[in-house]
């Protein structure tokens, strides 16, 4: 039985601006936009498909992410990563 998307979640789904500025413009990923508006990742994709909208590259997309999470474009700048990498190949090594 199929699940009841809220009307809220359908004005963003049928939204061509909304979806533009979140997955293009802020890169946001479809798996984060599916965790924001609460609905499955293939809904997502099917509204991007269906304004024919173009996904980022996965670089830029991690990268995004990243920064968003961490500061940083790449987590392994940030020194207390490295040293917990180091620590966990000194045990497991």
């Amino acid at each position: 039985m199929p699940r009841k998307i809220p009307q809220e979640t359908r004005d963003k789904l049928s939204d061509k601006e909304w979806l533009l500025n979140m997955h293009v413009q802020q890169l946001f990923s479809i798996v984060e936009l599916s965790k924001i508006l609460k609905v499955t990742p293939a809904v997502v994709r099917k509204a991007l498909r269906q304004f024919s909208i173009e996904t980022p590259s996965q670089q830029a997309l991690r990268e995004a992410s990243n920064k968003r999470k961490y500061g940083v474009a790449n987590p392994g700048s940030i020194k207390e990563f490295r040293d917990k990498a180091l620590e966990t190949m000194t045990k497991k090594f």
